[in-house]
């Protein structure tokens, strides 16, 4: 028993490091892996709409709808990969899978624009598409978990802290070379007697995620790998289904409950229905969220689209449609340090305080940016204008997207007991994937006469749900945790 002991604190120590380390051993590896993914998803991501357009002779409006379904279906994908990793096979097998499926639905798609070899190009792509969708998304929020569930609560409290934030920012850097580089690729360098090389954008990202895989690999005698424990979204899942069933039948027999959730108390415990009902509270403020990942996720679409009827010549150097969504990542990097001393106390000043005001902010923000694109839409149907023009509304809805992220993550764990941790992760993804749906409708069914009139539609939207959320944030009443901590340890002591 005591040598067991020894081997398992040494265990500890090697892969968790000491207290006063500011990061853990096993902490570059995992960096690394999340860098090198978010280079080749948001490449990926970049190219993809005009992908769809140029080289599958897509009309824009139908790539369009195709993009924000395959973006959405990814993050949804995030979701399930994250169950299957907690409730079956463990993250760090579910990481070490789901890369390796990523790699072969890249080489799927790369093999595919190779010409010369005369495959089926829309069947291949398709097939690519969905194994890439499968593999990105399982790994996203696997890969995240495990970095996050390195480390020993309350004890490494500041090397969580100082993880997620170069996790952070290694996605915005692996993001922001993605969005230079690859269309670079795109259409700068020739292959197989074509006028672009596919087969290179798709090929590169491959090549990178199996190296990704390989530093993964190699930093294993460092990580702490936790069994399959079950996913709190499942038994959340749990708690709703059996409660809806459970209430006729209580009803029946004259049980009246003050919350329809307590029905679920018996067979699942007074902790978990409480915890239940404030995630409940949370989806509710969650509502209106997705209209503004409706805009938001427009950067990587209509506005690369809109990019590309703007001239992009500066005598010097010509900006490519899908290089301006560059901005985004940039004005990440610079804006996000400086936000906790000196942006909030600033917005503070004005009465910006609370989390759900800064996201009301961030849905202003994004109101301003798409009358912009209205109004630069409809100067293009007058002229030939240069791109530097899309500038401002990129400025702005860079800004409104941090906001819009770290506010709506931020209140949702500020809210959300210990255990709904994994919950409202999930709840900004379905967040995510909700915008994406809603443009992929709007898209397809096409009723706008004009690309102006439509950008005109999601700013009049966004501020209806500006309004809706301004609404339920004055009735919103914070979470008092003490009453989750005094039923905890009620639930301990009847332990």
């Amino acid at each position: 028993m005591v040598k067991k002991y020894e081997v398992k604190n040494e265990f500890e120590k090697s892969t968790q490091g000491t207290p006063d380390s500011w990061v853990l051993k096993s902490t570059p590896f995992i960096v690394c892996d999340i860098f090198l993914e978010r280079y080749c998803t948001a490449g990926i991501l970049t190219i993809l709409p005009l992908f769809l357009h140029i080289k599958l002779g897509l009309e824009q409006d139908l790539a369009t709808s195709i993009f924000h379904i395959f973006e959405g279906l990814m993050l949804v994908f995030a979701i399930f990969g994250t169950i299957i990793g907690e409730t079956w096979m463990g993250l760090y097998q579910a990481v070490v899978i789901s890369s390796l499926v990523y790699v072969a639905g890249l080489a799927v798609i790369s093999v595919a624009m190779v010409d010369p070899l005369g495959l089926p190009i829309g069947l291949s792509v398709a097939l690519g598409l969905i194994i890439i969708l499968i593999g990105s998304g399982s790994l996203k929020n696997n890969l995240n978990a495990f970095g996050g569930g390195q480390h020993k609560l309350p004890e490494q409290k500041q090397q969580l802290e100082t993880y997620f934030s170069v996790q952070y920012f290694g996605v915005k850097c692996g993001s922001f070379l993605a969005r230079v580089l690859f269309p670079m690729i795109r259409a700068d360098v020739k292959c197989f007697g074509s006028t672009d090389c596919y087969s290179l954008s798709f090929g590169i990202p491959s090549a990178i995620m199996l190296i990704a895989t390989i530093v993964f690999l190699c930093g294993t005698g460092k990580y702490t790998k936790l069994k399959p424990n079950g996913n709190m979204l499942v038994k959340v899942i749990k708690v709703i289904k059996h409660a809806l069933t459970s209430k006729p039948k209580s009803l029946s027999e004259n049980e009246q409950k003050q919350h329809w959730l307590e029905y679920s108390e018996e067979k699942y415990g007074k902790k978990l229905v409480m915890e239940t009902k404030i995630a409940l509270k949370v989806v509710l403020m969650s509502l209106p969220v997705p209209i503004f990942w409706a805009c938001l996720m427009q950067q990587r679409s209509r506005w690369i689209f809109q990019a590309t009827k703007l001239d992009g010549h500066l005598g010097f150097y010509t900006i490519k449609p899908d290089q301006m969504i560059v901005i985004n990542s940039l004005m990440a990097i610079t804006l996000i340090p400086f936000l906790d001393k000196f942006i909030y106390p600033l917005l503070e000043k004005v009465g910006i305080k609370s989390m759900l005001q800064r996201l009301i902010f961030g849905g202003v923000l994004i109101v301003i940016a798409f009358t912009l694109s209205t109004i630069l839409e409809t100067q293009i149907e007058k002229s030939y204008i240069s791109i530097l023009w899309q500038l401002p509304q990129c400025f702005i809805i860079a800004i409104a997207e941090i906001f819009t992220y770290l506010s709506h993550l931020n209140f949702a764990y500020k809210e959300a007991p210990p255990s709904m941790k994994p919950v409202m992760m999930c709840l900004l993804y379905l967040s995510m994937a909700g915008g994406d749906l809603i443009v992929a409708v709007i898209s397809a069914i096409s009723i706008f006469p004009s690309q102006a009139y439509e950008f005109a539609f999601y700013a009049c939207l966004t501020l209806i749900d500006v309004i809706l959320l301004t609404f339920l944030a004055k009735n919103y009443k914070p979470v008092d945790h003490e009453i989750l901590k005094i039923l905890e340890n009620k639930t301990n002591i009847e332990k």
